[in-house]
C-alpha cells in the first residue's frame, strides 16, 4: 500500500533505521509463530445487537464509508483516528499491544501483517465467522491473512501490476508493441538505449519491494512458513533468475537506477529520460499528479512475463483491516471490518478514498474501476489490472520481519547497482543476514534450498 495517500502501495523504506530495527527485533523476540490468538470476547458468527463504540486507526480518510456503516448499524459507532502512514503508526501499535490498549481495528499492510500475527495481538476472526466469507475474496489475498485455519485480518486492498509506458517515446525509437516477456524487455531496453544514449526504456530501482515483485512473478518465495519454521528463499532458483536478468540490464548500462516514486524518478519521467516501468495500479494517480507533462502519452499494458503465453503476476503492496485481540467489542469490530470489505457501496467508497484495487471478487465489478483515464489517452486499463489480480501467484508469503529486510536489502541493492557488488551477491548477502537475524531471535529458520 502507498503510505501517504493510497492503501495499495507498500511503504517506503523507513528513514529511522535504528528505530525500525528495534521494533522488528522486539516483535521477533515475541515468537513470531503463526498461531491462533485467543479472542477478547465470546465467539459468534452472527450480527451483534450490542451498543458499541470502536476505534479505527487508519491513514486513509474512510469517513464516508464509516458514515454509511453507522447509518445501517445504528448500535455501532466508529471513531476514526487518522494516523501517520506505515512505520510510525506500527511502532505505536506494537507498543499498544504490549500495554493492552491497542485500538479495536487498524489498517495494516499485508507485508507487515506477519509481524503483528507474531505478537499474538490480533484477533482470530475465524471464531467470528470469517471463514464463511472466504469465497468472497481472491485466493491469493485470502492466503495473505490466514494460517492454519486462523484468520487474522481481512484483505482490504490489492496492488495489481502493469507495464506503464510512454507510447510516444517507444514509437519514436522503434518499439511499436509493448514487450510481452522479460526477455523482450531486455532486448528492447538495450536497443532503445543504443538509439537514445541519453534515455532509458526501463528502470531497476534499488528496492526490496521491486525484487520481491519480480520474484513473486517468477513463482519464487522469499519466505515460507511451515508450522513454526520459516524457510528463507533469497537464494532460490527464481531469485537467481531475477538477479541474473537484472544484472544483464545493469551491465549493459541500459537502465535507470534511481529509487522509484522519488523526485529524481519523477523528473526522469517528466523529461523523457525514462520511458517506462513495471509497477502497480496505484502508480496511475502518481503519474497524473507528478508527471503531468506527459499526460495523454502514457499507456498501460500487461506486465512482462517470465514464460511466453503464461500470465503469472505478483503484487506491489496491499493492505488489510485487522481487529486487535484486546478489543472489548470483538463482534462489533468484526462486523464493521466485514461490512467495509464486502458491502457494494463500501467497496466503491473505499476505492474513491484511495484504498486501492479491491480484493473481493464482487469488488471487481464496481463502476469506479471501469473508466477511461485521460492521462492514458482515454484508455480504460480496468481489464489489465483485473487480469493481473486474477493471475497473481497464490503461494507468496511475507516474512516475519519484512520491514527490517527492506531496510537492509535496499542498502545491499544500492551497492550492487553502483557496481560495488552484483545483484545476485545482494540476494546472497540478504539470505545470510536474514537467517542470522531469525536464528538469533530464537526462531527456527532454514534456507529454502536445504
Amino acid at each position: 500500500m502507498r503510505s501517504s495517500h493510497h492503501a495499495g502501495r507498500t511503504q517506503r523504506p523507513v528513514r529511522s533505521r535504528k528505530r525500525l530495527l528495534a521494533i522488528a527485533s522486539t516483535v521477533v523476540a515475541l515468537g513470531l509463530a503463526l498461531v491462533g490468538c485467543s479472542s477478547g470476547g465470546s465467539p459468534s458468527g452472527g450480527a451483534t445487537d450490542e451498543k458499541a463504540t470502536i476505534t479505527l486507526w487508519d491513514w486513509v480518510d474512510s469517513s464516508k464509508a464509516i458514515a454509511l456503516f453507522e447509518k445501517s448499524h445504528p448500535n455501532i459507532t466508529v471513531k476514526l483516528d487518522l494516523v501517520t502512514a506505515g512505520a510510525p503508526t506500527y511502532a505505536k501499535m506494537f507498543a499498544a499491544i504490549k500495554a493492552g490498549n491497542a485500538p479495536d481495528v487498524g489498517l495494516v499492510e499485508l507485508n507487515t501483517l506477519p509481524q503483528f500475527i507474531g505478537t499474538g495481538g490480533l484477533l482470530d476472526l475465524s471464531k467470528y465467522g470469517a471463514n464463511d466469507i472466504k469465497s468472497d475474496f481472491l485466493p491469493w489475498a485470502w492466503n495473505q491473512v490466514s494460517n492454519a485455519g486462523g484468520v487474522y485480518a481481512l484483505p482490504l486492498s490489492a496492488s495489481p501490476i502493469g507495464y506503464h509506458f510512454n507510447d510516444d517515446l517507444l514509437r519514436q525509437y522503434g518499439i511499436t508493441t509493448p514487450p510481452a516477456t522479460y526477455d523482450e524487455l531486455l532486448q528492447d531496453a538495450i536497443a532503445y538505449h543504443e538509439k537514445n544514449p541519453n534515455g532509458y526504456l526501463v528502470d531497476v530501482p534499488p528496492t526490496a519491494n521491486y525484487m520481491a515483485l519480480l520474484t513473486w512473478q517468477a513463482g519464487g518465495r522469499l519466505f515460507h512458513a511451515d508450522g513454526n519454521k520459516w524457510e528463507v528463499g533469497f537464494t532460490s532458483p527464481q531469485s537467481k533468475q531475477v538477479a541474473d536478468y537484472l544484472q544483464q540490464l545493469v551491465d549493459a548500462k541500459a537502465v535507470f537506477t534511481e529509487a522509484a516514486y522519488e523526485t529524481p524518478w519523477y523528473q526522469a519521467l517528466n523529461s523523457g529520460q525514462l520511458a517506462s516501468f513495471v509497477g502497480p495500479q496505484w502508480a496511475d494517480a502518481l503519474l497524473a499528479s507528478q508527471v503531468a507533462s506527459q499526460s495523454g502519452k502514457f499507456r498501460v499494458a500487461t506486465a512482462p512475463q517470465w514464460t511466453t503465453g503464461k500470465q503469472v503476476d505478483g503484487q506491489e503492496g496491499g493492505g488489510s483491516l485487522a481487529v486487535f485481540k484486546d478489543t472489548k467489542h470483538p463482534q462489533a469490530a468484526y462486523e464493521f471490518v466485514k461490512w467495509m470489505l464486502t458491502d457494494p457501496q463500501a467497496q466503491s467508497l473505499n476505492y474513491q478514498s484511495g484504498y486501492g484495487w479491491p480484493t473481493t471478487k464482487s469488488g471487481a465489478k464496481i463502476p469506479d474501476l471501469d473508466q477511461s483515464v485521460p492521462y492514458f489517452g482515454g484508455q480504460n486499463p480496468q481489464q489489465i489490472y483485473q487480469a493481473s489480480n486474477d493471475a497473481t501467484d497464490q503461494s507468496w508469503q511475507w516474512g516475519p520481519n519484512y520491514s527490517t529486510v527492506t531496510t537492509d536489502f535496499n542498502d545491499l541493492l544500492a551497492k550492487a547497482l553502483s557496481g560495488q557488488t552484483t545483484i545476485w551477491q545482494a540476494f546472497q548477502q540478504e539470505q545470510t543476514k536474514e537467517l542470522g537475524r531469525l536464528k538469533a531471535a530464537g526462531i527456527d529458520a532454514v534456507s529454502a534450498n536445504e
